[in-house]
């Protein structure tokens, strides 16, 4: 067991697991979900067991269960790293686990007294010869409006706000990675802003490009950057709807 900034990090149970020290009762419903949730629960499924209550709302790339346990709200997810698997297994290998970096950097944020992002509680990565299977989250469940379905002239009022989130994660070490609105919460008890999903990756310029022009697009915020890493994301998007066969003769029967 080691401690690195005020958080620890050990193994436990084939599970490499990095948790801050008070989170005692966090850590308990850690493993108490990770030893019930079952592949065969299915979206919208609610489980009851003692005094832990969970739905599973979301089935797709991460699997998210909403969790209620001792009066408190919680976020467990799952990320299974189905897509573009090997790349992820690669990245691990050569990179580190992206979960364990993710906090790393939120909790250095909030020590400077950042709070645009969920709080990430415990992570915990299954890993095989280096390489990460998969990651488990446990982290805050934030109460307020979700922004996916609100009118333009509502959510480009917190253009700004989303804008200096970003920058601040960038600063501290980590790209967002997919800034549009549904990430996005505006907290009932603040009235601020929160982001309740950070990709996590080492913010290279084509990374933050990437954050800059998606703000661009969902939320009205104008790229002012237009570095190398800009024509690359603008070059990539472009190759990938080049079609070769758009440019060859058509043969008619």
């Amino acid at each position: 067991m080691s401690a690195n900034n005020d958080l620890i990090s050990s193994k436990i149970a084939g599970y490499s697991v990095l948790f801050k020290p008070n989170a005692g009762e966090q850590m308990t419903l850690f493993w108490k979900l990770i030893s019930e949730v079952s592949k065969e629960e299915k979206e919208g499924d609610v489980t009851e067991s003692g005094d832990c209550r969970r739905v599973l709302f979301h089935d797709k790339r991460c699997r998210c269960w909403l969790v209620e346990y001792r009066g408190k709200k919680y976020l467990f997810k799952l990320d299974k790293r189905d897509r573009h698997r090997i790349d992820y297994l690669v990245q691990s290998f050569f990179l580190g686990s992206n979960a364990m970096r993710l906090m790393r950097t939120l909790h250095k944020a909030f020590r400077s007294g950042f709070r645009g992002a969920a709080e990430i509680f415990l992570v915990a990565d299954k890993c095989f010869c280096g390489c990460v299977l998969h990651s488990f989250f446990l982290q805050e469940y934030v109460e307020g409006h979700d922004l996916q379905e609100a009118s333009p002239e509502f959510y480009k009022n917190y253009g700004k706000e989303a804008a200096e989130i970003i920058r601040t994660l960038h600063r501290f070490g980590c790209t967002h990675g997919d800034a549009h609105r549904g990430n996005f919460i505006l907290e009932a008890s603040s009235g601020h802003l929160k982001t309740i999903d950070v990709g996590g990756k080492i913010p290279s310029a084509p990374q933050m490009a990437t954050d800059r022009l998606r703000l661009e697009k969902e939320w009205g915020v104008k790229n002012k950057l237009f570095d190398w890493g800009y024509y690359w994301v603008k070059i990539h998007k472009s190759w990938r709807h080049f079609h070769l066969r758009d440019f060859l003769p058509h043969h008619h029967a």
